[in-house]
């Protein structure tokens, strides 16, 4: 967040009654950066190398409001998961066994389209990220700066937005 400004929060209700029994406004103060991301979200995690799958998973667990449904190990594994539960994010490996992670994509697209994907992989060619892009991915995010902006890209997505790995375009693009 560095030095922008983002919306103010409330420090307490709305309105509060004051020592005269009357109505007055909350006080409000700028939002500091925090950890917790309070935006809820249910997540399937896809990728076929364990240890990987694994440090994505924690770091997600370590923000109380978002919750691992499921993992998977290779494309198809992922859609039927994907269908069946209809997550609200899905982090999605490219270079998966039995369907990529474009074959994945393109389908969750039809199947389960309010599912938010959000890419994480080893390749950085513009190609790449363009076709994601192109197939409805909210963002991607390169599995070398995982633990420094996997965070970050999740709570952009959540909310809509757009998010790219800093080392590719400067992170969020709402």
């Amino acid at each position: 967040m560095g030095g922008r400004l983002v919306p103010a929060t409330p420090t307490k209700n709305a309105e509060q009654i004051n020592d005269n029994n009357k109505v007055d406004n909350a006080c409000w103060q700028p939002r500091s950066e925090r950890r917790s991301l309070s935006i809820p979200g249910r997540v399937i995690v896809v990728d076929d190398f364990r240890e990987f799958r694994d440090l994505m998973i924690a770091i997600i667990e370590s923000q109380p409001e978002l919750q691992v449904i499921a993992e998977a190990c290779n494309g198809e594994e992922a859609v039927r998961k994907i269908e069946g539960l209809h997550p609200d994010l899905v982090l999605l490996d490219l270079g998966l066994p039995t369907l990529n992670g474009f074959e994945v994509a393109r389908i969750v697209r039809q199947t389960s389209p309010q599912s938010k994907i959000l890419l994480v992989s080893q390749e950085s060619s513009a190609d790449a990220v363009q076709e994601a892009l192109n197939l409805g991915a909210y963002g991607y995010v390169l599995k070398s700066d995982i633990e420094s902006e996997l965070l970050k890209a999740v709570s952009a997505v959540l909310q809509g937005k757009v998010f790219l790995s800093r080392s590719l375009s400067g992170g969020d693009l709402t």
